[in-house]
């Protein structure tokens, strides 16, 4: 008997995770770095943690990320001149053909979308896409001190979510590009 999948929605090629999760009636749409470990048979801590403190009040969620290389460490991400283009183009559209209008969008990139350019250019690329779908964005708690939304691991349980000015990041992102 074959084990049924914790998640009804997984998105994958053999490297690369496009989306993982449940719709249901009031989803969370979750935008992190890049994949861990987790898949439609498995969870993983970032998941775990996210189902746990901060996705109540939603009835499922969707993981999404910059970029949808599985790798549990972000330092072992691509260079800038060694990411997959039909990886990153694909990942853009499977965000957009899975976040529908007016979704919630829970931003928890962290400090290590700075670490690689291409990270930033599909946030430019996923933001243009979610706004003009009205999307409402928030975060865990405060900014980290450099400006960006924290990881949910390195968030407090207590923190609620609250308001995330995309587009505050994104001018300060196009300034720097």
């Amino acid at each position: 008997m074959e084990k049924q999948g914790i998640y009804s929605i997984y998105i994958h090629d053999e490297n690369n995770r496009y989306v993982l999760g449940n719709k249901g009636e009031k989803t969370l749409y979750v935008i992190g770095l890049n994949p861990s470990t987790a898949t439609d048979k498995k969870s993983d801590r970032t998941i775990d943690r996210i189902k746990k403190d901060f996705a109540k009040g939603f009835d499922s969620f969707i993981m999404l990320n910059l970029y949808p290389k599985v790798t549990p460490s972000p330092s072992k991400l691509p260079n800038n001149n060694e990411y997959d283009e039909t990886a990153f183009s694909r990942n853009i559209a499977e965000i957009g053909k899975h976040v529908p209008e007016n979704a919630t969008i829970l931003a928890v990139w962290g400090n290590n979308i700075d670490c690689r350019n291409y990270l930033k250019t599909s946030l430019l690329e996923i933001s243009k896409q979610l706004n003009r779908k009205n999307c409402k964005w928030v975060k865990i708690g405060e900014l980290t001190k450099v400006g960006n939304p924290r990881h949910p691991l390195y968030a407090r349980s207590d923190w609620k979510l609250s308001e995330y000015k995309i587009n505050d990041k994104i001018e300060k992102l196009k300034q720097i590009n």
